[in-house]
């Protein structure tokens, strides 16, 4: 297995867990899932949980990738795994100087999608504003705190124009946070699905290691990075869509 990181520095405090699995070619995951991916796909944005499911989960939870044998689809995996390592040390590279780059506002609410969406091994997730506001609180109110006894995810100290301002502010820079609606929940209306990789960047990692495992000029590669890309294409409509 690979290693579960401690406790990382964020601006909301001086330790917060970041679980997010590095791990070797070898490995097979075998780790956590009730807290990164459900048995369900999701209704309301299935290609941000397709890309999700690109990351580092169980096998039965995996990307369906279409026209590989049972052995191409668990070397894929692993080629999809190292890609999701170089995305997450580009993260790093990125957190780093974040402080200096970005305003506090903007800075605080990188940070929540960080939390909500890479410390549980996946790219995409849906965000309420409230818990950007409020934090992620249970019934009784109190924070959700993880491991090292720290907020699972804390108020930004922003309010709601000030959220609005500072997403505004870092979709504005092009390269920090990605944005997309969902469609209509019959229950829940709809919900904004946020990233702090650029789906490019996924795209290109991705479709770089499929190349590498099943060969550049193979159909079969082909057809993986054509699944792909028509994903990300349809998320992109959706981008268009949100404005």
């Amino acid at each position: 297995m690979g290693s579960v990181e401690a406790c990382t520095y964020s601006v909301f405090s001086k330790r917060v867990l970041i679980p997010a699995m590095t791990m070797s070619e070898t490995d097979d995951y075998d780790g956590p899932t009730s807290s990164a991916l459900g048995s369900a796909e999701w209704i309301v944005c299935p290609e941000a949980d397709f890309f999700n499911r690109l990351c580092p989960v169980p096998i039965d939870r995996s990307a369906q990738i279409r026209g590989l044998s049972h052995d191409q689809t668990v070397r894929i995996r692993k080629a999809f795994r190292s890609g999701y390592n170089t995305l997450q040390q580009r993260w790093r590279s990125k957190a780093f100087f974040a402080a200096k780059e970005l305003t506090k506002g903007e800075n605080v609410v990188w940070q929540a999608i960080s939390l909500k969406t890479l410390r549980f091994n996946k790219f995409f997730e849906k965000i309420p504003r409230r818990l950007f506001v409020e934090g992620q609180r249970n019934s009784q109110g109190d924070l959700y705190e993880d491991l090292c006894g720290d907020a699972l995810l804390p108020e930004t100290g922003l309010d709601d124009s000030g959220l609005s301002k500072a997403l505004r502010r870092l979709m504005a820079r092009g390269d920090w946070i990605e944005r997309f609606e969902s469609d209509r929940h019959p229950l829940y209306g709809t919900s904004t699905v946020y990233s702090v990789v650029m789906l490019n960047e996924i795209v290109d990692v991705m479709s770089g290691e499929a190349a590498g495992l099943l060969g550049n000029n193979s159909i079969l590669t082909s057809s993986v990075i054509e699944q792909i890309s028509n994903q990300a294409e349809r998320l992109r409509q959706r981008a268009r869509v949100s404005g």
